[in-house]
């Protein structure tokens, strides 16, 4: 939050944001095109990613669902425990589904 605020101030924002299951990230470019991933794991223990893998979610939906970082900051100025926040989307499995190309 603070990161995403601070280069917001400056203008640069993310062209994506994903929670991908394992973890979130948002998406910048740097002054020359190159892309720059900023991430977070979502999964506190590795035994906690590895079960969530476990349940098939990643494998029907390798992507991931679009996140909204301003959504994120709402959420954690309301009071939202950063453990509630860094967790896959509750749609992750049927996401890419729903939402053909």
């Amino acid at each position: 939050r603070v990161l995403f605020r601070s280069l917001k101030a400056k203008s640069v924002l993310p062209y994506r944001s994903m929670n991908h299951g394992v973890s979130s990230s948002m998406y910048y470019r740097d002054p020359d095109g190159n892309q720059i991933e900023l991430t977070v794991p979502n999964h506190a223990t590795l035994e906690k990613m590895n079960a969530w893998l476990a349940s098939g979610d990643f494998d029907e939906n390798p992507i991931g669902v679009p996140a909204d970082p301003e959504e994120w900051c709402r959420r954690v100025d309301a009071g939202e425990s950063d453990e509630n926040l860094r967790k896959p989307h509750p749609e992750h499995r049927t996401w890419l589904r729903d939402h053909p190309r």
